[in-house]
């Protein structure tokens, strides 16, 4: 049964022909790596690994509290690595660069991670996390949603106050979403904790966090969330039935673009790819 992610459903409403290909080579394609690590994303992967490497020493002591110059020396070298193995072509093909620019690239996303460690940090002691019981973090998780497909994601963590009510947590490096649950990652992520740990829906709120922004959006998953998600689901579904009844031309579902074609699993395989030599 086919995997659905909140990536793979958005790359495939953005450009259909993905799902398509995804069809025809079930296997995925020659995934060269452009944009595996694009300038802008670098910071927020460090910060990831960062926080998920504090998480994992709290769980296993829940008096361990998030320090600054922890996170950020976890941070800085998770950046260095990346700078340090990454192809320099990377860096002129997909963002245009200079080569003799990198250094204040570099120097750009190390200023970046301080005040990002720092407000992680202050959400984390402010909203008491450090007081709730431990369930999972940055788990791949996955559950059939109905006889064509499962939805899976990895939820950043997963907490259970003294009230039973589950939290799920999304951690972003930039601004947070402001999209309706059955729209965002969210929404599947609290599908998942409803059908994995057998709790209500009213028992789910879903957070938000920007570390940009420093700031908590906190929502309740609803019934309309889970009608909106169904609604993406059947939308899949539907490009999927007009592909087998042959209803459709290469020409109207590609949608070639930078953003749809970086990263794209199928791209040696698709002559719309606009990265195409």
């Amino acid at each position: 049964m086919p995997r659905l992610s909140h990536s793979g459903i958005s790359a495939i409403e953005s450009c259909p022909f993905r799902l398509i290909l995804q069809l025809n080579h079930p296997g995925g394609g020659d995934y060269e790596g452009y944009g595996l690590h694009k300038l802008n994303t670098i910071p927020g992967h460090a910060i990831h690994l960062a926080i998920a490497e504090f998480i994992d020493r709290w769980k296993d002591d829940s008096s361990v509290t998030p320090r600054v110059s922890e996170l950020v020396e976890f941070a800085t070298s998770i950046i260095n690595t990346i700078w340090e193995n990454r192809d320099t072509q990377i860096l002129e093909f997909i963002q245009c660069v200079e080569l003799d620019e990198e250094r204040n690239y570099h120097s750009e996303q190390l200023r970046k991670i301080p005040e990002l460690c720092r407000r992680f940090c202050r959400i984390w002691n402010q909203n008491g996390y450090q007081n709730m019981q431990y369930i999972s973090h940055e788990r791949l998780e996955s559950q059939p949603f109905n006889e064509n497909y499962e939805l899976s994601g990895e939820i950043d963590l997963l907490i259970r106050d003294d009230n039973g009510i589950y939290y799920v947590i999304d951690w972003k490096t930039g601004i947070a979403s402001r999209v309706s649950l059955g729209e965002s990652q969210l929404g599947i992520y609290a599908y998942l904790t409803h059908h994995i740990h057998d709790v209500d829906f009213s028992d789910i709120h879903c957070i938000f966090v920007s570390l940009k922004e420093g700031s908590c959006i906190e929502r309740e998953f609803q019934e309309r969330d889970l009608k909106m998600l169904e609604k993406k689901i059947h939308g899949i579904m539907e490009i999927e039935q007009a592909y087998g009844t042959g209803g459709y031309t290469d020409a109207v579902w590609a949608q070639p673009t930078e953003q749809n074609c970086l990263g794209c699993l199928y791209s040696n395989l698709c002559e719309f790819n606009c990265y195409s030599q």
